[in-house]
């Protein structure tokens, strides 16, 4: 859990917020913050999601099952942004290169059972 907080604590920095300006983001008390931050005190589901969508990473990040960065959301964003336009076979091939194994795997699962329910 050591390395949420870390993370945490890194994204802020770079988006160059304090905890003060990231509490009131989050509508949570700066002594709750800093406590999260220093590995004090557990943070609610609730709250991670929170976290979460203001820095447009995804929880397994913030938990450190994975260095990707990028949400479920931002994936599909970009996924929909590409079917609605014309791109190139590369262009396309490049775009999955940024996406972690993990995400790809999803994808070709959820493409398997898609492909599967046609008719």
């Amino acid at each position: 859990m050591k390395q949420t907080f870390s993370r945490i604590v890194r994204l802020r920095i770079e988006r160059g917020l304090n905890q003060a300006a990231l509490a009131k983001e989050l509508n949570i008390p700066q002594g709750t913050l800093s406590n999260y931050e220093q590995g004090k005190r557990e943070i609610r589901s609730s709250t991670l999601l929170k976290i979460a969508e203001f820095f447009d990473v995804s929880v397994e990040y913030l938990i450190g099952k994975t260095d990707y960065r990028q949400s479920v959301r931002s994936f599909s964003d970009t996924l929909f942004e590409t079917a609605n336009k014309r791109v190139t076979k590369g262009e396309f091939y490049e775009m999955l290169d940024k996406f972690p194994p993990e995400t790809l795997a999803a994808l070709s699962q959820m493409l398997n059972i898609m492909g599967n329910n046609t008719t």
